[in-house]
């Protein structure tokens, strides 16, 4: 997967599940949208670094399940 270019429909394809979960995490529509435009622009940041160690869908979680933590790690300090 490395060799090819990003796959903008296969990320499409997780973001309805993926919203839903940053808003159980966030408990808002707005932050769960904004959370998953960021994972988008990270998981295109870092597209040549995806090993497939674990499947593309595992590896998407993993990054917004981290930028949502930071968000409320961030919200906690205000």
């Amino acid at each position: 997967m490395n060799e090819t270019a990003f796959d903008e429909p296969l990320f499409a394809s997780l973001k309805p599940g993926l919203t839903s979960f940053c808003y159980r995490m966030l408990g808002s529509m707005d932050d769960a949208d904004d959370a998953v435009q960021e994972t988008s622009i990270r998981v295109w940041q870092s597209w040549s670094t995806f090993r497939q160690d674990s499947s593309f869908k595992t590896w998407v979680y993993r990054i917004a399940s981290t930028l949502c933590l930071d968000k409320l790690r961030q919200s906690k300090r205000r």
